[in-house]
């Protein structure tokens, strides 16, 4: 981003310093007109020059209290911006824990990345079961991590995955028996 010449980067983030400015203009000019009033002896013109002096006083602080209220609306957006960073990190992090994994042709969910995360006695161990995550909840709009549940193969149906959420099924590969052989 380019500045102007009312405006500097500031970390980041784009800064009004013409209200910087402005104060120490009217403080400036507010000490000025303070030496010009102790070289006066006339008490009218000192009331004056005071007078003028407050004035510049007031513009000074009122600047300062204008960059004050943009500084702090600046570190609120800086204070959301990181949460919301942080949220997107932990995100990324969480679906790092998971591969897409082609159940069936065409059909597809997020497994757990089952590496072995201790050992005990020396054999491998697992920090999780093995498990699916329903592919179309964990990439929607709320990220939900839904474990798919199993209903398995029987001697008279063709097993499935099935998401609780979403109601997606995920038909296993095989075939019904035939229909007088359900009897």
């Amino acid at each position: 981003m380019i500045a102007t010449t009312d405006e500097t980067i500031f970390r980041g983030i784009p800064m009004d310093f013409s209200l910087v400015s402005g104060a120490v203009a009217s403080i400036t000019a507010a000490k000025e007109i303070g030496k010009a009033a102790l070289g006066l002896r006339d008490f009218n013109q000192m009331a004056a020059q005071i007078s003028e002096m407050n004035a510049r006083l007031l513009d000074a602080q009122e600047s300062l209290f204008a960059h004050n209220t943009q500084l702090l609306a600046l570190q609120q957006q800086h204070f959301e911006t990181t949460q919301k960073l942080a949220e997107v990190e932990k995100a990324l992090a969480e679906k790092g824990r998971y591969t897409l994994f082609e159940i069936v042709p065409g059909s597809f969910a997020y497994r757990a990345d089952g590496g072995p995360s201790a050992t005990h006695g020396g054999n491998p161990v697992t920090a999780e079961p093995e498990h699916y995550i329903c592919q179309p909840c964990f990439d929607g709009p709320d990220r939900r991590k839904v474990t798919l549940r199993l209903h398995p193969t029987s001697k008279h149906i063709v097993g499935w995955w099935h998401c609780p959420v979403c109601k997606t099924d995920i038909r296993l590969p095989g075939e019904a028996p035939p229909i007088n052989a359900r009897r």
